[in-house]
């Protein structure tokens, strides 16, 4: 075989295997809970879709994200520089603020995460409940408000749609 020839079979080879290989991940994020309420069936919902598979019920907005849905959303953790001040502060428009806590939560590393890709914060008042999203690189902070139930609850489609309109926060800095 030619020198030529196994040039471009060794290109061939990398070009098709590297695609395979990259794959695309969900976003991994830290949850903010803003809210004052101690039980929140808005906010259970939301947990139980990030524990779970994410239904993908809002495919086209999906289709529009550079993440696949969310891999790992910490709600208990939150790395330094990260808090209810901090985000509230974020939320206001104080830009310093927003850009310590995104850089903090990018910054925390355990076994599972190597970086969170940004920010969920989540503030429930009254009928209304809204989920925003923070990312690295993103110029706003994008805001999804939903309508609660009289039974206190928000369908799975609802949260579907808005937790992937504010993952839009995070797509400028991801890299699976």
């Amino acid at each position: 075989m030619s020198m030529l020839k196994r040039a471009g079979a060794l290109v061939l080879a990398v070009a098709v295997s590297v695609p395979a290989l990259a794959g695309v991940r969900g976003y991994d994020v830290v949850f903010v809970d803003l809210s004052a309420q101690k039980a929140d069936p808005v906010r259970s919902g939301i947990q139980d879709y990030a524990r779970g598979d994410a239904p993908g019920l809002a495919k086209r907005c999906w289709l529009a994200r550079a993440g696949e849905g969310y891999e790992a959303v910490y709600f208990k953790i939150k790395p330094k520089g990260v808090s209810v001040e901090q985000v509230r502060l974020a939320l206001r428009g104080d830009r310093a603020a927003q850009s310590k806590a995104v850089a903090a939560a990018a910054s925390y590393k355990d076994d599972v995460i190597n970086g969170f890709d940004g920010i969920v914060a989540y503030e429930r008042q009254g009928r209304l409940a809204a989920v925003y999203g923070l990312g690295p690189g993103a110029q706003k902070i994008y805001k999804k408000t939903l309508a609660v139930g009289a039974d206190g609850t928000v369908p799975v489609a609802a949260i579907d749609q808005a937790m992937c309109e504010v993952a839009e926060a995070f797509d400028a800095g991801f890299y699976p």
